[in-house]
């Protein structure tokens, strides 16, 4: 299972995403968030199965953002890399992109960002964007209501004003992944709901995508 999300507040969107993925049968595993090794019970017959990126940059002009099933991602990311220029000055067939997203199966919904020029264009699959007053969410996997509660309990950290490089959504991302971190490290809030383990937030700027910042507490 899976939280990610995305927001604009005005600027460039900021996404951020758990690294847990979740499998049926039990085993011990060593998470950042936890004290020790061992075996985590998540959402329903889920338990904790080990770590893996769910934001990923397939290239400085596109991300894939995704919950679901891991080896059906990485098919997609492996048809996207072996069809995709480095640069987006020579991406003469962006329909490509989509036609490979249309072939994600019912078990997997994504959102991607595709940035051309000073343009981004977001696509999802089997998910879409809504507005929460006037900003504009992105919401995937079994803590999306956790995101979405967060954002309600705390109207303040939506301002009305952003910067155009998008650094307001970027650390409104950044202190709920702080704040999730400390809960999974005491009481498992999270790690219950089959999400969590640590987060990632790729920096979008508008000469592309770079590199994710990984977060997460340092083992006692």
């Amino acid at each position: 299972m899976t939280l990610v999300a995305g927001l604009s507040v005005g600027g460039l969107p900021a996404f951020i995403g758990d690294l847990l993925v979740s499998w049926r049968v039990p085993s011990a595993v060593d998470l950042p968030t936890q004290h020790r090794e061992g075996v985590h019970p998540g959402l329903g017959q889920d338990h904790a199965a080990g770590l893996a990126q769910k934001l990923i940059i397939v290239r400085p002009y596109l991300m894939l953002a995704w919950a679901g099933e891991r080896a059906e991602v990485n098919r997609m990311i492996r048809e996207l890399d072996s069809l995709l220029p480095p640069d987006t000055a020579d991406l003469r067939a962006p329909e490509v992109i989509l036609e490979i997203l249309n072939t994600c199966e019912a078990s997997t919904e994504l959102v991607a960002l595709l940035i051309v020029a000073e343009e981004i264009y977001p696509f999802g699959v089997r998910t879409r964007g809504f507005e929460l007053n006037n900003k504009r969410i992105y919401l995937l996997g079994s803590g999306a209501s956790d995101f979405f509660e967060y954002l309600q309990m705390h109207p303040d950290l939506l301002p009305d004003q952003e910067r155009a490089d998008g650094q307001v959504a970027r650390a409104i991302m950044l202190r709920f992944a702080a704040r999730a971190m400390v809960l999974q490290w005491t009481i498992g809030k999270g790690l219950q709901d089959s999400w969590g383990g640590a987060s990632r937030s790729p920096t979008l700027k508008e000469t592309g995508l770079e590199r994710s910042v990984i977060s997460w507490l340092e083992h006692g």
